[in-house]
């Protein structure tokens, strides 16, 4: 059981850490980014607010996190969406 607990939080590191990277990637094009935690196995949901003229920029930093993390995440893309997300 201990070494179930260990392997857990080795992968909720792991995550975060994931997590952390991949959103201070999509930042530097996103205008916004919103995260909702998701439930296991997945990591997250994001939604990105973008300009028009950074969406081809967006599909660069999206296929370079899928080269960098493909062999361990799954990422599906889709878009461009209405900005739900971002109105308060």
């Amino acid at each position: 059981m201990a070494l179930g607990e260990r392997v857990a939080a080795a992968v909720d590191r792991l995550s975060a850490q994931d997590m952390a990277w991949i959103t201070d990637r999509l930042s530097s094009v996103a205008e916004a980014v919103d995260v909702t935690p998701a439930a296991s196995p997945a990591i997250a949901s994001l939604a990105l607010l973008a300009q028009p003229n950074q969406l081809a920029a967006l599909d660069n930093v999206v296929a370079s996190l899928h080269d960098a993390l493909g062999n361990r995440l799954r990422f599906e893309y889709a878009g461009p969406m209405p900005a739900y997300s971002f109105v308060s």
